[in-house]
């Protein structure tokens, strides 16, 4: 690790604010400064490990969680939107005894489950996902994929019985792939 001479200072200046403000210090923030003192500034790389070296989400991940979340938005909101007769009709296509819902992402796998969980419970959006258990407990990437690369065919809006059924079907494997 290294740091510029302003960074030094920057963090200097915190630390005289920290102790200004009365606030008791911690073994961390004295780690910090004995570090930077001595020249050991290898140390603060190997102790704040779990900080410096975390991953940054990507765009692309990102985007997709996003697009995700957008598709189970509609399908949810346009199957509520149809009669009973027609949420009848979607069931029994898709052999199914309950209304399409998403279940989210798994937390152990798929990076989507961190993307999703901060968008809902931290940014606040998609708040009709919110009290929701957002770890699926398996993998549903592919799915999910496989689920939007057919609703980027149909129109944008409401969707019809028809477009939720080819959606939902979308989730099975495709023929020869199991």
């Amino acid at each position: 690790m290294k740091l510029s001479d302003g960074e030094k200072i920057i963090i200097k200046l915190l630390a005289d604010i920290h102790e200004k403000l009365g606030i008791e210090k911690d073994s961390q923030s004295d780690f910090i400064m004995e570090s930077i003192y001595s020249g050991n500034l290898w140390s603060i790389k190997e102790e704040l490990d779990w900080l410096l070296n975390g991953k940054d989400i990507s765009e692309e991940i990102k985007d997709e969680t996003f697009d995700i979340l957008d598709m189970w938005r509609v399908i949810e909101t346009s199957f509520n939107n149809l009669s009973d007769k027609e949420q009848s009709s979607i069931l029994e296509a898709t052999n199914s005894t309950n209304p399409p819902e998403f279940k989210g992402f798994d937390a152990n796998n798929e990076t989507h489950y961190w993307v999703a969980k901060h968008i809902i419970k931290q940014m606040k959006r998609y708040t009709e996902f919110e009290n929701r258990e957002l770890n699926s407990h398996c993998m549903v990437i592919d799915m999910y994929r496989r689920m939007l690369e057919e609703f980027n065919k149909t129109p944008r809006g409401h969707l019809t019985p028809e477009n939720i059924i080819q959606i939902l079907e979308a989730r099975k494997y495709p023929e020869g792939n199991s």
